[in-house]
């Protein structure tokens, strides 16, 4: 993952769990959000990152739900966004985790799947605030975390350490 920085003046070091090794990225105060996205489809991981990190946003990109649970064990997001399966596995349980671990994140599910028709995943899903379906429009998804961003986190942001 890369950082990125441009036209702000408080920047503070932050770290954050890419892969195996910690790398260091930037915090930019402000109007920006934590998101961890969970994906399996690496060119979709890879296009939510970009869009992202290009509105201005940090974004912590997981391929698996261990790794997904890895990075909340070192980040407290604003945000995730999880693919509803991830293989045979259903990603609830990171949602369920980022209850404890980020209780005021949103949560929105990204899905292909024909599963939960009729918004039994709200239920199931305590913390599930939208679900997307697949293939995402990119528009859509911006417009509904830009929805978040003004709505409910203006909240001081905390380094990790």
């Amino acid at each position: 993952m890369v950082g990125r920085v441009s036209g702000h003046q408080n920047i503070h070091d932050f770290l954050t769990l890419s892969g195996n090794r910690l790398s260091i990225f930037y915090l930019i105060e402000g109007k920006s959000l934590k998101i961890l996205i969970l994906e399996d489809d690496s060119a979709l991981r890879f296009a939510l990152t970009e869009i992202l990190e290009d509105a201005g946003h940090l974004a912590f990109a997981a391929a698996s739900i261990p790794a997904a649970c890895e990075i909340l064990n070192q980040v407290t997001p604003d945000l995730l966004l999880l693919d509803l399966m991830i293989g045979p596995i259903a990603s609830i349980q990171v949602a369920d985790l980022a209850g404890y671990r980020a209780p005021g994140a949103e949560v929105i599910y990204v899905t292909g799947s024909n599963k939960f028709p009729n918004g039994e995943l709200f239920q199931l899903s305590r913390n599930a605030s939208w679900v997307l379906r697949k293939p995402v429009d990119f528009r859509e998804l911006k417009s509904i975390i830009a929805h978040f961003d003004n709505a409910s986190f203006a909240q001081p942001m905390a380094l990790v350490s």
